[in-house]
């Protein structure tokens, strides 16, 4: 036996062929049982070259298919089916009533929400519609209130300039008199007034008139053209 196996070279390598044929067709078998027995065994054989591979098709290949086909659900007969008893019949008309009843209250009360919300949504509309003009009515009280306040700025401005010119032309018509004559129409004036007029006069013209006046008078003519003189 052993001669025939072994007993010349080409015998030699025929035999190491055949037994490693037998030993790759038995692990590439039992490679396959296990891919077949459990799943996860087939990412451990897909590691192993040629043979792993090799397995996990055949696995594929002999596994059945699953069938698509749900399981049909139990069917009763005639004969397992029975009446209901008059109990039973009583319960669930009782039952079916109740339900009706809780449907119809959920309706009813849906219905009163509807109106409400309806109700509410016209209120909004009315309110919305109110503020609009109240704000339109306010945008042009303000437009009025603006041009009314220029036209105010405008003529303060004109009445300004027209009595700076008018001050300038009584300080000029003092300041041509003779200084006691000019104190005598100052000290009569308005003390505000009198100190605008003197406050443009020139110093020395100011001076001569302030002279002519009364101590008190001069005194307050003098701390009133001085709080000119600062605020200028």
């Amino acid at each position: 036996m052993m001669n025939i196996l072994f007993g010349t070279w080409p015998r030699r390598i025929a035999t190491f062929l055949v037994l490693v044929f037998a030993f790759l067709a038995s692990l590439t078998g039992t490679l396959t049982v296990a891919v077949l027995r459990t799943p996860v065994a087939a990412s451990a054989a897909g590691k192993i070259p040629l043979i792993g591979p090799t397995a996990i098709a055949i696995a594929r290949w002999y596994r059945p298919p699953a069938s698509a086909e749900p399981p049909r659900p139990e069917v009763r007969t005639l004969r397992q089916l029975r009446p209901l008893s008059a109990e039973e019949i009583t319960a669930l008309i009782e039952d079916l009533q109740k339900q009706q009843r809780l449907y119809k209250e959920k309706m009813a009360f849906i219905e009163r929400e509807e109106k409400r919300l309806e109700m509410s949504r016209a209120e909004l509309a009315q309110e919305r519609e109110r503020l609009e003009k109240l704000r339109e009515q306010i945008a042009s009280q303000w437009a009025d209130c603006q041009r009314a306040r220029a036209a105010l700025e405008g003529q303060m401005t004109d009445m300004v300039s027209t009595e700076a010119n008018n001050l300038k032309q009584l300080a000029a018509t003092y300041e041509a008199m003779k200084p006691e004559k000019a104190a005598t129409i100052v000290s009569k004036l308005d003390e505000t007034l009198a100190a605008k007029t003197l406050f443009l006069m020139r110093e020395r013209s100011m001076a001569k008139i302030l002279e002519n006046l009364d101590q008190e008078t001069a005194a307050r003519l003098t701390e009133r053209i001085r709080l000119l003189k600062r605020n200028d």
